[in-house]
This record gives C-alpha cells, structure tokens and sequence, in this order.
C-alpha cells in the first residue's frame, strides 16, 4: 500500500529580471556593452541616442556615505583604450601553418579540430578518444591512428611543442627540434624521458648517480638545456598575436587631497524608448491585438531594461566609493602597498547596506585605473593579521615580505617555511611556519627543496 504524505516546503526562487540583473551587475564594461547592443538588436523599441546622461546617488544612498569625494559619470578617457596588437590571433597562426601541410579534406578537419582544443598554454588536454566522438557530429569518421598522424604534424608547427598532451612531451618534442644536438642534449633529453620525477623533484644526485656522470659540469649544461625550453608554447604567441583591449571600469583622479571618481562610459550607448512606437499605441485604435501586445510587452522589457542599467550605475558607484574611503591612504600616499588596510566583502556589504554576494558580483572581472597604474578590484582586499605590536595590517604585506626574503635567500641553502617565520619575527611580524606555507603556496612557490639550485 503506497505513503502519500503531505509537506509544506519554502523556498526562494529568483525571477528572470532578477537573474538578468544580477548578470549586468557582474559584467565589465566592455561585457556591458555587448549585452546592450544585443538587446538593442532584440528589442526593437529601443534606441540609441547621442546626449550625455547623467547619473546621481539618490539621496538614501548618499547618506550611507561620507561626503568626501566628487562623484562623475560623464568622461571621455580615449587613453584607456590598451591594444597590444592587430595581427592574427594564437589560433590564426596555427590554422595558417595548418594551411600549408599537405593534407586531404579529412585530415584537414581533423586539424582544426585538434587547434580548437589546443588551451592558452600550448596543450591538448582533450582526450584524444573524445575528439574522434566530436568529428561523428561533422559526419567525420575516424580512428586514433589518423588523429595521431595529424597531430604529430602539428606538434612540429612553431612555437615548438605546440599541441603537447603533458609537460613532458612539450619538453621532449623541443630537445628533438634542436639543431646541432651536442651530448649534452642527449643527456638532457635522456632526463627527461627516463628521469623526469627525479628532475621535477630536483633530485639531482639521483640523477647523477643512475646516468654514471662524474663530471658535475656534464649535469650543469645539460639542466641548463632543460631550463631554456619554454614549457608553456601557447604563452608566447598569446602574447603576440592576440589582440586585447583593456577598458577600466573606474577612473579616479587625486587632485592634492581630493579624489575624484569616475564610472567608465566610453563603450555604455545611451539608450531610450523610442517614442514613435508609444504614440502609435496611445493615436491608433485600429492596430492589430497582437501587434499592440507585442508593443506594449517589448516597452515594458525596455523600461525594464532601461532601469536595471541605471541601477547597476548607481551600485557600482555606491561600492567603489567605500573602497575608496577604506583605502584612502593607499591612493593619497603615491599608491604604497604597505598603506593597503585589510578589507573583507563584508566590509563593503555592510556601509551600503547590500549582501555579501552582491558585493563580489560587483567587484568580480572589473577594474579601475589611476594616476599611476591599473588595478583589479580585488586587489585592494585582503585578510588582516596583527603584528608584534598588535596592530591589524593587510596580509599582502606579509606575502611581500615572504617574497623579499626568499628573492634574497642564499640559493644553495634556501630558507625552509619555520626558517621564513623566523626572519619575519625578527622584523616584528610574528607569523607561525604553518601560515608562512599557506602564504607560500598562494604565490605559487614551491617549497625550499625544489628552490635549492645546483652548484
């Protein structure tokens, strides 16, 4: 015999305007200028138009804030246009030395296939199994044999090691492309294929040991080989080739003591009702049910929309003008780290009265430019930890310190996690060894053994 219960569930669910809200919100300027542009194309009431607009704190939010700084939306910065290139992108060059192989339809498919997969560091991490299921869906029929045989050919394309499965192949591939391969090549390309662990792990002596080299010259030029290689290939040719263009999200100028924010609009259009459309509503009585329908429906979408973008000024302004405030001693003392002060999302919630998730909605992908350099927003967070003195500083003045003590550290003796805390002690920063490794790892160094250097 079937249970039917009975329960009463609440839950919160989010509509469609507010998940759209919630994706302008998180959206950099340039991203916020392609969302408009596609719903002007979907919205057909819409419309550009060329006077300025200006947007104002109401003044409940005001309150919430000290009165400080000048607050402008209308600027017109052309230098905050970055292009580092013009030429083919990391992609076009590869499809472009694809072009000159001498391949049939096939194979040329399942080049382009190959590059597509190819990530920004140089690397194929896609199966190789999964690609021959993706070349099914272009009626491509194939076997590992003919993908391998493509993608041999493009692992020989400049930069050399493209298309490498692991650091290891990429390693390999280069050694086999040298030309004038003397015999420290050959041991260098020996430590690769058969003692790559022992080399990762920089267990030298190991090495020396099993390959039976007595002279610690013969190890030396060899390492020296290893460690030219470029084991990232894609890097390179990003560099070059890929154009990028940076468009800050804040601009703040610092006159004397005052600071003046601004809210980028280069790329934000300024958009309205097209007012044709309401006066055939409001004069024509003999237009078709459906076609009013239509009409009044995309209106209200495009008050909607109108509305969510002015809004998304006004949080954005809201937010950067806290950061401002909290770090103000960075930005009046010539931009020092050390005048960082620990902030937290929490922070920032709480003066604007917002929620937490709110806030890393608003700082997520964007930017702002000042007199002197261009920072991510979440640069000016950190955790706070007190010093010797009991005094609260940003942690990103303990990673600095880390790493001033470890680009001076003596490299055949490098210093060990408890030895780190220790220096710091010594300059009143009293950290222990277990929060020296957390900080370590987050700057991606590797541990004392791996930095010791041979000698």
């Amino acid at each position: 015999m079937q249970n039917i219960n009975l329960k009463q569930l609440l839950s919160q669910k989010l509509s469609s305007k507010q998940i759209q809200f919630i994706k302008l919100l998180q959206a950099s300027s340039l991203e916020i200028d392609s969302k408009i542009e596609d719903e002007l194309n979907k919205n057909p009431i819409l419309i550009k138009y060329q006077n300025e607009k200006k947007y104002n704190l109401n003044k409940k939010n005001k309150n919430l804030l000290k009165k400080k700084y000048k607050i402008n939306t209308n600027n017109n910065f052309n230098k905050l246009e970055y292009n580092t290139s013009n030429q083919y992108s990391f992609y076009d060059k590869l499809i472009e030395q694809l072009n000159f192989l001498n391949l049939n339809k096939k194979e040329y498919i399942i080049g382009k296939n190959i590059i597509g997969n190819i990530d920004n560091n140089g690397y194929i991490k896609r199966n190789l199994k999964y690609i021959i299921k993706d070349l099914i869906v272009e009626n491509i029929k194939t076997d590992i044999n003919e993908i391998d045989f493509v993608l041999k050919k493009i692992q020989k394309f400049k930069p050399t090691g493209i298309a490498s499965k692991n650091l290891k192949e990429c390693l390999l591939i280069q050694i086999k492309n040298k030309k004038n391969i003397n015999k420290f090549y050959k041991i260098a390309f020996k430590i690769i294929k058969i003692y790559f662990k022992e080399f990762i792990k920089k267990k030298y002596k190991v090495i020396i040991k099993k390959l039976n080299i007595l002279n610690i010259n013969t190890i030396k030029k060899a390492l020296q080989i290893i460690i030219k290689l470029n084991p990232k290939p894609g890097n390179n040719l990003n560099n070059i080739f890929r154009k990028q263009v940076l468009y800050p999200d804040f601009i703040i100028k610092k006159k004397e003591k005052k600071i003046e924010i601004f809210l980028n609009q280069k790329n934000t259009p300024n958009i309205k009702i097209n007012k044709n459309y309401l006066e055939k509503i409001e004069k024509n009585n003999y237009l078709n049910k459906k076609i009013t329908s239509f009409i009044r429906n995309k209106i209200e979408l495009g008050k909607w929309f109108i509305n969510a973008i002015n809004q998304r000024q006004k949080t954005l302004l809201l937010a950067i003008q806290v950061i401002i405030d909290i770090q103000n001693k960075f930005f009046l003392k010539e931009e020092n780290e050390s005048k960082l002060k620990p902030m937290i999302l929490k922070d920032i919630a709480k003066q604007i009265k917002m929620n937490i998730s709110t806030i890393s909605r608003i700082i997520y992908n964007k930017s702002i430019q000042t007199n002197l350099n261009i920072y991510t927003l979440k640069f000016f967070f950190s955790d706070k930890i007190k010093n010797i003195k009991g005094i609260e500083i940003s942690n990103k003045i303990i990673k600095n310190k880390i790493l001033k003590i470890i680009k001076n550290e003596n490299n055949k003796n490098p210093n060990s996690d408890r030895g780190i805390a220790l220096v710091l002690k010594k300059i009143n920063y009293k950290i222990s060894r277990r929060t020296v490794s957390k900080y370590r790892q987050k700057l991606n160094i590797p541990i004392s053994r791996l930095r010791k250097k041979l000698y």
